[in-house]
């Protein structure tokens, strides 16, 4: 094995082993709603904000929520996601909330850029099929089917 490609497993690994471990530690179901005063379809998301989201899903046996989405327009981006902006969270139709431990987003969205969060799913309080909405301060998407 190349030096490169060595590196390049060793730095995945960590990268996920550090994921885990914040996911596992600080992301919790907590039943209060946070207070959205705009619902946003995904298509508004994308054009006004410049944000497209990817994927909700189930991971790791159930016990991770990944969610990824990608920065199309990162000027538009910036009012959601910039410096310093408050993390998105995830809403279940039940009205629980997964947070992670995480508190506020540090530099400015890069454009095409695809971004991830790994949310512990305490006790599958979500499971596949469920519908999941997407926090981002006062804002909050329509739900979404968890894959």
């Amino acid at each position: 094995m190349n030096d490169n490609a060595g590196m390049k497993k060793i730095v995945a690994v960590c990268l996920l082993v550090a994921s885990l471990l914040v996911a596992a530690c600080g992301s919790v179901a907590t039943p209060a709603e946070p207070q959205a005063t705009t619902l946003l379809s995904m298509q508004n998301l994308k054009d006004e904000y410049g944000v497209q989201i990817l994927l909700i899903g189930a991971t790791a046996g159930g016990g991770l929520i990944d969610f990824r989405y990608k920065v199309v327009d990162a000027a538009k981006a910036a009012a959601l996601l910039g410096k310093d902006k408050a993390v998105p969270a995830l809403v279940l139709t039940s009205g629980s909330v997964l947070t992670t431990t995480q508190t506020s987003l540090e530099g400015q969205p890069e454009n095409q850029v695809i971004y991830y969060m790994l949310f512990a799913n305490a006790q599958s309080a979500v499971k596949m099929g469920d519908q999941v909405a997407v926090q981002f301060g006062d804002l909050r998407t329509e739900p979404v089917a968890v894959q």
